[in-house]
């Protein structure tokens, strides 16, 4: 065995039993020319590692950008269930423009901008973070 895929097998398995998640390579069912990416859910999935250590990796981390305008945001909250939370705490948008969004708390409103949505970590209903996506 070569350091090099000793390293890659050390890696795969610390992350493991660190908690984050690890993923194998496979084919996609009644498709052999695709390979896809899945979750490790059990210790016994890392079975192959040692014999095929690079068709494991860490599971790489999403990244999200703030919405670039109304449009957009509105888009994403229709998907993720029409409000947004901080903490426990939900709030329902009632007027969106290209930069700003005004939120309502009972009778609480509360201007924010798409930026600080991502920043100070809001989320939609589902537990989405309020950004748009750009990798997964």
């Amino acid at each position: 065995m070569t350091r090099e895929v000793y390293n890659k097998m050390n890696e795969v398995l610390s992350a493991y039993l660190n908690g984050v998640v690890v993923q194998h390579k496979t084919q996609k069912p009644y498709d052999p020319f695709i390979s896809v990416w899945i979750d490790v859910n059990k210790f016994e999935e890392l079975a192959y590692l040692e014999k095929e250590p690079y068709n494991y990796r860490v599971k790489p981390a999403s990244e999200y950008v703030p919405f670039k305008n109304a449009g957009e945001f509105i888009g994403a909250l229709q998907k993720h269930g029409n409000f947004v939370k901080h903490g426990n705490t939900h709030y329902f948008p009632v007027n969106v423009d290209n930069s700003r969004i005004m939120l309502r708390f009972y009778n609480f409103d509360s201007e924010i901008s798409f930026e600080e949505l991502l920043d100070k970590e809001w989320k939609f209903a589902d537990g989405t973070l309020c950004g748009k996506l750009i990798n997964n």
